[in-house]
């Protein structure tokens, strides 16, 4: 188990951290981002995941990720 640096208390197998890095992965390469922005997708993947806490498809994050990112 880890604990996602800056937040007490919340710890996450070291499965659950290969897959949202994998799903980081595969949404920077579709959306072809670089930079800031594809460091924000890593954060925003690692958030809704603590957040929502249900499991959730790749089209519904690479949704999510559009959102924020304002990207249409």
């Amino acid at each position: 188990m880890s604990r996602k640096p800056g937040s007490l208390g919340k710890f996450k197998s070291a499965d659950a951290l290969r897959r949202e890095n994998k799903v980081a992965r595969d949404i920077i390469k579709q959306l072809n981002l670089t930079g800031k922005n594809a460091e924000q997708v890593h954060k925003l993947i690692q958030e809704f995941s603590i957040d929502g806490g249900e499991k959730v498809g790749l089209s519904e994050l690479l949704s999510y990720v559009k959102e924020v990112l304002g990207i249409l």
